[in-house]
């Protein structure tokens, strides 16, 4: 499942920069089929399919640190991932302009 390793590959990156993050990511491995029931209701207007596989880790996520990690206060969690989505949209952005533009 392609979900699933992705998720690995993020606990080895996430667990070197933060503990926290690690455990957010192990958490969602475990509690995975828990998190879409929380969140597949929610896509209004939108198929799960057509939602990129970055963007759902960390929709459940950041789920998992509001739910399961009272200890971080949940404007926190909502910032972090919030600027973690925008750098990985521009480091894209970026990829694709050099593709380009050679």
């Amino acid at each position: 499942m392609i979900l699933k390793e992705i998720l690995l590959n993020l606990i080895i990156l996430l667990t070197k920069r933060s503990v926290i993050w690690g455990k957010t990511v192990k958490k969602c491995l475990t509690i995975n089929d828990e998190l879409e029931k929380y969140v597949i209701p929610n896509l209004l207007k939108w198929d799960k399919e057509r939602i990129a596989n970055v963007d759902m880790i960390f929709i459940k996520m950041s789920l998992a640190e509001v739910l399961y990690f009272e200890s971080i206060p949940c404007n926190v969690t909502l910032n972090e991932y919030v600027e973690l989505s925008k750098g990985i949209f521009h480091r894209q952005k970026q990829r694709i302009h050099k593709r380009s533009y050679g």
